[in-house]
């Protein structure tokens, strides 16, 4: 049966015949946000379903303020805030996935760069992924932005979108800036990698060069076989 969410922050999920309130996003967190206010005006929301019917969101606060992540749960019939997963200003899209096992990964563009425990606003875009093990959000294999899954320093990269194979591993595709191709990379269990020239040149994009990409969509079938679509604009 779908969920949806709305700006603002509301969910349904339609029963059959009607759709019925799931509550509010963010859940009943204490969660303090922008101007020590409670969260609020929840925007750009995904909601993913994982096996099992285990449900995950993800939204920003305000239009592109902290990124946020949320669990369905199904005892309490309620939203439970996760974690907040970037503060204010320091990242613009974001794409989340589930996998088999119900665990959520989420990839977003960043400009913060993180050494050791130092961390300042950089720059440009990297496209980042996270996977959720345990009670913690790990990085897969570098810090942030350095290198990332896109590992393009000179160029900024954004609008990610993602999805979880079979063997649980998280595929990321996402825009280039500076071509306008859409550009792709699977991770393998140690590091992200090009699937027949995915992350380079023309990228997934390839024939496409005229025309500049935008809004990357990618799936995986049960038997690993990946598809990628996305917008044209001569």
């Amino acid at each position: 049966r779908p969920v949806v969410g709305f700006c603002g922050g509301n969910s349904y999920r339609w029963d059959g015949t009607s759709w019925n309130d799931m509550g509010l996003i963010s859940g009943t967190s204490s969660l303090v946000g922008l101007g020590a206010t409670p969260l609020e005006n929840q925007d750009q929301i995904q909601i993913r379903r994982g096996a099992g019917g285990a449900l995950w969101a993800a939204f920003y606060e305000w239009s592109h303020g902290p990124l946020h992540v949320s669990r369905w749960d199904p005892t309490s019939a309620s939203w439970i805030y996760s974690d907040s997963m970037k503060g204010w200003g320091t990242t613009t899209s974001f794409g989340l996935a589930v996998d088999s096992s119900g665990n959520p990964s989420l990839a977003y563009d960043d400009t913060w760069v993180m050494v050791g425990d130092a961390a300042w606003f950089s720059g440009p875009y990297q496209v980042v992924c996270k996977t959720l093990n345990g009670s913690t959000w790990d990085l897969l294999a570098e810090e942030e932005c350095a290198p990332g899954v896109s590992a393009d320093p000179q160029t900024n990269a954004y609008n990610p979108t993602g999805v979880v194979d079979a063997q649980g591993y998280p595929v990321v595709a996402w825009l280039n800036s500076a071509t306008r191709m859409v550009l792709l990379r699977r991770w393998d269990g140690t590091a992200w990698v090009d699937l027949a020239g995915s992350a380079t040149g023309e990228g997934v994009s390839t024939g496409t060069t005229a025309w500049a990409s935008s809004a990357p969509a990618v799936t995986v079938d049960p038997q690993g076989r990946i598809s990628v679509a996305w917008d044209v604009t001569p």
